[in-house]
């Protein structure tokens, strides 16, 4: 049933080997993470020759690659810089003058050690133009397109043991951003790129400067080139450890740690695989693709992009400081996406809101959001993650006016607006034990739009376990409506356990929004196989402010204690709600679990709730 999937999927069954983390919640410290002879297997001891100060040609394609290596603290820079023996200086010179791109035929690989401080470090030019496929396994829902012949920037394995950054301690290479804004900028023309095995720290943390993190996408131009757009394939991002990255700031605008407002570049297959990130403030990943389709110049729309086994902990400035309040709020929010992108992965990592550290907003807006989807994005797979302490698990919702499809309608086909869907949020673990959360803690949202272009269509919500000690306003909340006409798609709300009572107020299980007057509200909805638990006699298990005319309900199980809400009437028992008309389809029964308190929701025997 869903709570023993759930838990099943709550463990990594042991050890896997180091070259395959697929399964794996979270980020996993490793010797060498590399796939040079492009094979699909990942570290190999043919793969880990790459930055040693010896091999010449590292993926061993038969030829010789653009090696240039960089010490920050004993390298000098000169044209003659870059062996083994006389590293650069800077890894601005190393890539501002002695790379030279791939029209050679050979990629540009830079290799450093140490502690160097760049601040927007832009490469010019990035590999050869060719791929290689990964196979879809595991949690992915797509084969992934990764460089065959990338420009890179390495940690240099200076021991030449196989053993890299930051992994092996005797390995320095580190990118120092104490009072720096931001490390680097990648968009067109420096496609095909792969960064691996370094540490990157506190860009951000006291910079007075907005626009500030790790990573900005983007050519630095809003200009469009010739053929309609810039456009970059093929970045490979792994073996990170990002620390104090925008720490201690507010949910300001553009202090975001991966940053996406792309301006006139269109971004395909960016992998973000097996990365640490510590103390993370501000946002995690937040910006826009195209509000029209992409041509096919530019390669058609954005995406896809997949973010797998990260390991990350917030670290937000406190909601009592008013500086912080006036900087933008006490909030940590992990995935914020819009426009034309289809094919967004967030797969088998984990997320602590580190409470204990800060102190964010208790009400309202802001806290900790791991994901909000919305105005037009498509393709979202979540799935397989472990969240703890967090305010809201997910957001999907529709768009507006001032995005995707901007202005009259009939401008052109081109700019037509297209529903937010095809997001899919499953076998995720929710736990929060953080008690000062008080309102606005619906962990999950389904919000509409402004018609049924601009609206929210289909999302599966599967195999959830969706947890708090001290309850939620709502565990599910439906408020899908639009101008119009009923939302296209469907919800599909299956095999989920919510679980949790509030000690201060009530707490919801199902929550079906009324549309406001004059909107049409979502009539497609399945609740099948989900468990309703841990309530008390003031929560609710389910609460319809309207009821949906298309709703399939069946072998759905509610906590005998709670009751249950209907246009603004409490009914006791499910058999009062089905004479009222809607018949849920379910039993009422309290799952016994191990230890719920402790975050233990392993199903008991228990013969009355599995009849």
């Amino acid at each position: 049933m869903l709570i023993t999937a759930m838990l099943a999927a709550g463990c990594s069954g042991g050890p896997l080997p180091a070259n395959d983390l697929t399964g794996i919640r979270g980020y996993l410290a490793r010797p060498c993470g590399f796939d040079m002879d492009r094979d699909g297997i990942f570290g190999e001891a043919e793969d880990c020759r790459v930055c040693d100060g010896k091999t010449a040609d590292p993926d061993s394609d038969g030829a010789d690659e653009d090696l240039i290596y960089v010490d920050c603290g004993g390298g000098k820079d000169e044209p003659s810089c870059g062996v083994p023996g006389s590293p650069c200086l800077t890894l601005e010179y190393a890539f501002g003058e002695r790379a030279d791109g791939a029209a050679d035929g050979a990629e540009d690989i830079v290799c450093f050690r140490g502690a160097c401080r760049p601040e927007l470090l832009e490469p010019k030019a990035g590999g050869l133009s060719a791929t290689y496929e990964l196979p879809a396994k595991g949690s992915e829902a797509r084969p992934f397109l990764l460089p065959k012949n990338p420009a890179m920037l390495v940690g240099w394995d200076h021991d030449a043991d196989g053993d890299y950054p930051p992994h092996d301690r005797d390995d320095l290479a580190v990118l120092d951003g104490a009072g720096l804004s931001c490390a680097l900028r990648l968009g067109s023309p420096a496609s095909h790129f792969e960064m691996a095995h370094f540490e990157a720290r506190d860009y951000g943390r006291s910079s007075a400067k907005e626009e500030s993190g790790f990573l900005l996408f983007g050519s630095p131009s809003r200009k469009k080139d010739a053929a309609g757009g810039h456009r970059a394939d093929a970045f490979f991002f792994h073996d990170l450890r990002l620390a104090g990255i925008n720490a201690a700031q507010p949910a300001q605008g553009h202090r975001i740690v991966f940053n996406y407002f792309t301006r006139a570049t269109r971004f395909h297959y960016l992998l973000f695989r097996n990365l640490e990130i510590a103390e993370a403030g501000g946002f995690m990943v937040r910006g826009s693709g195209p509000d029209r389709p992409g041509s096919e110049t530019e390669g058609g729309n954005d995406g896809p992009f997949r973010w797998q086994n990260l390991s990350v902990s917030a670290l937000g400035c406190n909601h009592s400081d008013p500086a912080c309040v006036a900087g933008g709020g006490s909030a940590f929010i992990g995935w914020k996406l819009w426009g034309y992108i289809d094919g967004i992965e967030v797969l088998d990592s984990s997320f602590d809101a580190n409470v204990a550290a800060w102190e964010p907003k208790p009400d309202g807006n802001g806290g900790a959001l791991f994901v909000n989807a919305t105005q037009c994005s498509r393709g979202w797979t979540v799935r397989n993650n472990t969240l703890r302490d967090f305010k809201v698990a997910l957001i999907a919702q529709g768009g507006n006016g001032a995005y995707c499809g901007y202005g009259r309608q009939n401008d052109s086909p081109r700019r037509m607006p297209r529903p937010t869907g095809d997001i899919l949020f499953e076998g995720n673990h929710f736990w929060n034990t953080y008690r000062p959360w008080r309102s606005g803690d619906s962990l999950i949202q389904l919000k509409g739009g402004e018609d049924q272009n601009r609206t929210l269509g289909e999302v599966i919500i599967r195999d959830n376990l969706l947890a708090s000690s001290d309850g939620f306003d709502a565990c599910i909340k439906v408020d899908v409506a639009n101008a119009g006409a009923p939302p296209p798609g469907r919800i599909v709300i299956e095999g989920n356990t919510c679980w949790g009572s509030r000690e201060q107020g009530k707490a919801t299980g199902l929550w079906i929004a009324r549309p406001k007057e004059g909107l049409f509200g979502q009539e497609k909805i399945e609740l099948r196989g989900n468990a309703f638990a841990g309530f008390g006699p003031e929560d609710s298990n389910a609460r319809f402010d309207a009821i949906p005319k298309e709703m399939a309900s069946s072998g759905n199980i509610f906590d005998p204690e709670a009751i249950f809400e209907i246009g603004g009437r409490k009914l006791p028992s499910l058999e009062k709600l089905a004479g009222e008309g809607l018949d849920l389809g379910g039993k009422s029964c309290e799952p016994a679990f191990e230890n719920p308190e402790k975050g233990l929701f392993g199903l008991a025997a228990d013969s009355q709730c599995r009849k």
